[in-house]
Formats: C-alpha cells, structure tokens, sequence
C-alpha cells in the first residue's frame, strides 16, 4: 500500500517519536480510532534528495498553496522572497493550490495581502496601484485604497469598462499548468462540504460537550460590499443572525457559504444577481478551511483505507522550525476535532495522514540571475554538511546553535558580495514587490550540496539567514545612530 510505505519512509526520520508509538499512531488511523495525524517534515532530518525522490517516483500531489495576485512575478523567478513558490511548482514538486478568497492589500500595505498584491500589478520592480470598486447597495462605487476588500466582490477599471480584478490575476496563476484553485475545489465538492457542515452544525447546537463552538467553524463575517471583519454569529428566534442578515434557516445559510467561490467562478453571475444577495455571509475558520484542503487535495491511493495528503507550507503555516514552527501547530487542535466528529458520522470519509513540508529551504537555493551567489551558498551548504559536531549529535537545540552560528559567521564574512536580491529574501517583509530585480526571466539554481541536506538542517540554515539578516540591520542602526 502506497500510503503505508510513505508513512513508514518519513516516520523512520521522525526523532520525535519511539517506534512503538509510531506504529500506534498508523494503526489507530488505519482502525478508524483516530481521524487525523501530521507531521512537521521540518523537524526531521530526512534527505531533501530523498524527499524530491518520494515525490516525482511515486507522482504524488503535493498543494504548494499560496494566494491569488502577482504570479507573473513568481513564473519569471523575480518574486523574491516568494520564489520558492516557483522553485517546488517549477521543479513539479508540487502544484500551485490558490486561495482566491484574499482581500487587497491597502496602499501603504499595512492590511490585507501585502505578500501576493492582489490589488496591484507587480512588473520588476514597479507597481501599479489598481482601482477599486464594490457594491454600496445601489451600484459599484469606487473605494479608497486606505483599505482592504474581499477580493471574490470587487471589480477594478479596465480599457473596457468595469471588470473583476479576480479575472485580471487568473491568467497569471494559469502561467502554471496545473494550478487549482480553491472556489473551483469548494464547488466541485460543495454537496460534501454542506453536508459535512450541516453535521457539524447540528452536532454544535445539540450537543454542547462536543467540544467544538461557532467561532471553530465560522470566525469572520463578508459582507456584499466587500468588507471582511470577525463577528460571532447568533441563533435567534427569528433563525440565524450574521452580521446584519438573518438567514430564516440552515440550508439558507450553508448555501450562503458559497456565494464567494461562485462569484470568482462566474463574476457575470455575481453582477447581474448582486442586488438579490444577502448583505451578509459566513466564512470558513482556518482550521476548517485546512480540513477541507486535506480532504479533498489527497494523494490518492483506493486501496488504501488512509489517505496522506502533502503540502508545502509557506512561511506562515509551515515557517522554519525550530526556530519558527509556523501557525499549524496551533491550529490542529480544532482540526482533529473536526476530522473526529466527522469520521463518525461519515464511513465514506478516510482518515488523514497530513504531512507538511517547509516551502521555505527553496529560498536558499540562488537565482541565475545573479551568478555569484551560487559559489558562496555552495559554501555554506558544505561546512553545515562537514561540521563534525552536527555528525553524531541528535540534540535539536544543539543542532540549531551549530547551523545558526555558521550561517551567521558565512552571512558576516560574504554580506558585501552577496546580491541584494539574495538577502530581500530574508527583510522584515516579504511581498512581491521588493525593487530588487529588474530582468525579465530567471531561474533556480539547484545546488547539489543542497539535496544533501536534510529537511532540518535546511530549515535550520534558514532560521540561521533571518538571524544573520537581523543582527546586520542592528549593526547598520548602530552604525547611524
């Protein structure tokens, strides 16, 4: 079984667990008794060769998620800090997966996605502040750039007229053959998802040791006009209160979740029927928008009673432990005790073994744009690989010291013939838009030395280059001060 022989491959490098334990934990999914495990690639001190193997001889679908926005930049290996996107898609490593349910970034890019831009054009190293246009109840008016919108429900200027900006960064995300994005995924499988609500739901409002509330399923509130904000929402005597709206009853309001991914789907549909949309609609949590993603995005395998789904995560859910372990951790709790509830109540679900590898090594790797790089971070890779200390020693504390003072001594030492673009990677802020690259079309370069690595050497050189990038900032202040 193939899902079996990728458990057992990436459990062998898990120092975390006792062989024991890890034969429980596949057992307990494989009987029903448990719904979900994961697992931090991160932290294991696999081969990233080895990983790059697993993945292209056995075809797996790994989701490489990111967001809807400037893709272009990513396609052409000018994107910064968000290269490695390209590098794990580029490598057909994995697929692009786009949320498509982000909000604009506001004009000082202080709220909203200020990583992927959805409200501006990116080419090198200018942008292109987009307008923006939502509903006020009578007609579309257009909106400050002071703030965000709800991307699904807002329109932008064109040549022609008034049109979706969804529809303007579609084609971008499309440079990659085999994205997905996620309204097209929640549409396909709206009847499971509604029914894995109304269950979860029901089971809420009945049952209050359940363990789950409101706010574990719904913790934001969309408005038509484009406003996304966190409100509770209430069940009252007149039926279920969001925000201003009142939905009379249950399957109004499941079908009210959908009107976001049927309006990027079909924005001609969104115009033409806006006036008779609720004011208001409820938005999936995290941790119940992470479920769906391991439901429906797995690596399939029928005969097999557990199904894996892989993902790189990005510098948000995944990061770079130990330094940094990323916002899954804490977000799993709801998360196994939605797939819990679920898989009692639904024979036809399988229970999920979610493996998320760090998105944030390819960042190591160096551009062809800027040749030099190449040699010095070849350096650094071999002196992490021959350091002696690191060759016996287990400790992931100890480790973490080694591979960090190295960096930081190789970051001190090459800091003046290392390219800007290189070292953007590792600012305060990661965004498209960084002025550091002006050429039109680059590429990865895939070091050797970094295949040897393991997945936790290469997450800890990357906590080690934010350190490094940090104390020479400090320097420089000091400096000036």
């Amino acid at each position: 079984m193939l899902t079996k022989a990728l458990y057992d491959r990436f459990q062998d490098y898990n120092l975390d667990q006792n062989s024991k334990n890890k034969k429980r934990t596949f057992e307990s999914l494989f009987n029903r008794e448990a719904a979900f495990e994961w697992l931090h690639a991160g932290t294991l001190r696999m081969p990233i060769a080895e990983v790059n193997e697993l993945i292209q001889k056995n075809s797996l679908q790994v989701a490489r998620t990111g967001h809807l926005g400037n893709w272009q930049e990513i396609f052409a290996g000018r994107a910064g800090a968000l290269d490695h996107n390209g590098t794990s898609c580029g490598a057909s490593l994995a697929f692009p997966y786009i949320y498509d349910m982000n909000q604009t970034e506001n004009e000082e890019l202080t709220s909203g996605d200020t990583v992927y831009l959805v409200g501006s054009m990116v080419n090198k190293d200018h942008r292109t502040i987009l307008e923006v246009y939502t509903w006020d109840g009578n007609s579309f008016v257009q909106r400050s750039r002071q703030n965000s919108y709800f991307v699904p429900f807002v329109l932008t200027s064109s040549e022609n007229g008034l049109v979706p900006l969804c529809a303007i960064h579609k084609p971008n995300c499309l440079l990659y053959k085999n994205a997905r994005f996620f309204s097209d995924t929640s549409l396909e499988n709206k009847e499971k998802i509604t029914q894995v609500l109304k269950f979860l739901i029901e089971e809420i409002m009945t049952n209050k040791d359940c363990g789950l509330h409101w706010s574990d399923l719904f913790d934001k509130v969309v408005s038509v006009d484009g406003i996304m904000k966190r409100a509770d929402i209430q069940w009252t005597s007149n039926g279920i209160q969001v925000g201003t709206t009142v939905f009379e009853d249950l399957s109004h309001l499941l079908e009210a979740i959908f009107i976001p991914m049927q309006a990027v789907q079909n924005p001609v549909w969104f115009i033409n029927n806006v006036r008779a949309l609720p004011d208001c609609m409820p938005f999936m949590s995290l941790p119940l928008l992470s479920y769906f993603d391991c439901l429906f995005n797995q690596s399939k395998d029928s005969q097999n009673p557990i199904s894996i789904y892989l993902e790189w995560g990005a510098f948000g859910s995944a990061a770079y432990p130990p330094r940094v372990r990323g916002y899954f951790k804490e977000k799993v709790r709801v998360v196994k005790k939605i797939a819990n509830m679920v898989l009692q109540k639904d024979h036809e679900i399988k229970p999920v073994f979610y493996l998320l590898l760090p998105s944030s090594i390819f960042n190591l790797l160096p551009n062809s744009a800027y040749p030099e790089d190449a040699s010095l971070i070849a350096l650094l890779f071999e002196e992490v690989l021959n350091e002696s200390a690191l060759k016996t020693q287990t400790d992931a504390g100890f480790v973490m010291k080694v591979i960090e003072e190295i960096t930081l001594h190789w970051w001190l030492k090459n800091k003046d013939k290392l390219s800007n673009y290189y070292k953007v990677r590792y600012s305060d802020r990661r965004s498209v838009f960084h002025r550091a690259a002006v050429y039109e079309k680059a590429e990865t370069v895939f070091l050797p030395q970094f295949y040897q690595l393991t997945l936790q050497q290469a997450c800890m050189i990357v906590g080690g280059m934010f350190q490094a990038a940090q104390f020479e900032k400090e320097q420089q202040n000091e400096t000036v001060s």
